[in-house]
């Protein structure tokens, strides 16, 4: 359908609800087109290409400029906005990226511990034996004159428990510790309880009080329940944990820089596009990995990631050289704690919401 006249535009923006003169062809305020909503197949269309070609065009501006250590950020610096992705997403893009090349890494016993397979394992092999009991039960009932039979199944039964009987009978919920005297239960449930029966049936059975047992219980038993589905949920975590070392980075970086007439934002900036360039780099590492099985590329990247800060630093900061490596040094060491520190409270998080 055709663009409506100028005689039924608008008095108000239909967007914003700005008022503007009958005749603007743009609103002053927000900058939508001036319809009375209707648009025509072509106008729809060309906002469409402009649209994604203005983000393609702005995502390949930043993919080019993250490469070089440093650019992004004083372009930013510069006022230069429009051109690039905002930081925090760019950040998100490449994080994803990150994720998606660490799933494919990611092997099915990447978090397993075997517990429900096990269990499962050793239920079904005593039920094998309490079947081959009973039919041997009812063999030698049925032939009682015959004296060699008992002997012989006593051997074949020993012989088959030795093979099939030769897992723990029970579920020890101290297969998986994180932190000692914490989540240590002192805790064993029977195999067949564990497979049959449902977490809130478990926490009745064997009495476990205190808020803080029953959730860490709780919590095991489904994280062994559905152990398959831990690492792809921690994995999904991933992007919240390396958030939350942002401000903390940033201000390491505002203490350091003390007497650089920056804002805290402006160093939170850099932090997003450094991490930016590590996801990226490390995506590339862990589909060459994937494809290849190379893990020296790993070193590669570190070292990479190391040269591509000093750099960066070198470049927004402006100081001397010798006083920024020993400064990156420093951002090195806070970092690789921040790292560790997020890593595990990241977690004990996951494990807490699984």
């Amino acid at each position: 359908m055709e663009d409506s006249n100028t005689s039924a535009l608008n008095q108000n923006c239909g967007n914003c609800d700005y008022a503007i003169p009958q005749s603007a062809s743009y609103c002053s305020n927000c900058g939508q087109k001036n319809t009375d909503g209707r648009i025509s197949i072509g106008s729809f269309f060309s906002v469409f290409f402009s649209t994604v070609f203005n983000l393609e065009s702005k995502f390949f501006q930043t993919m080019r400029h993250v490469f070089v250590p440093g650019k992004l950020t004083v372009e930013y610096f510069k006022g230069r906005h429009k051109r690039y992705f905002h930081p925090v997403r760019f950040f998100i893009v490449t994080a994803f990226l990150l994720i998606a090349s660490m799933g494919l890494l990611m092997t099915e016993d990447a978090f397993a511990f075997h517990v429900h397979s096990r269990a499962l394992k050793q239920v079904r092999s005593e039920n094998v034996m309490k079947y081959i009991e009973s039919a041997a039960q009812k063999t030698l009932e049925k032939f009682p004159d015959n004296t060699s039979l008992e002997p012989a199944f006593d051997s074949l039964y020993q012989n088959l428990e030795g093979k099939f009987m030769t897992l723990s009978d029970s579920v020890d919920m101290d297969n998986f510790v994180m932190s000692g005297a914490f989540d240590r239960l002192n805790f064993k449930i029977s195999n067949r309880d564990f497979l049959e029966r449902s977490v809130d049936e478990l926490l009745e059975k064997y009495e476990v009080d205190g808020t803080i047992t029953r959730l860490v219980f709780k919590q095991k038993l489904k994280l062994f329940k559905d152990e398959d589905n831990f690492g792809p949920f921690v994995l999904g975590n991933f992007l919240w944990v390396i958030l939350l070392m942002m401000p903390f980075l940033a201000f390491i970086l505002k203490v350091l820089y003390l007497r650089n007439d920056y804002y805290y934002v402006e160093h939170l900036v850099f932090s997003f596009h450094t991490h930016a360039f590590a996801f990226l780099l490390f995506a590339i590492t862990g589909f060459i990995i994937h494809l290849s099985g190379i893990l020296w590329v790993i070193p590669i990247g570190l070292f990479i990631m190391f040269i591509y800060l000093y750099n960066a630093l070198l470049r927004v900061y402006g100081q001397g050289k010798f006083k920024t490596f020993l400064k990156q040094l420093v951002v090195n060491g806070v970092y690789f704690f921040l790292f560790v520190f997020s890593l595990a409270f990241g977690l004990v998080c996951s494990l807490a919401l699984f």
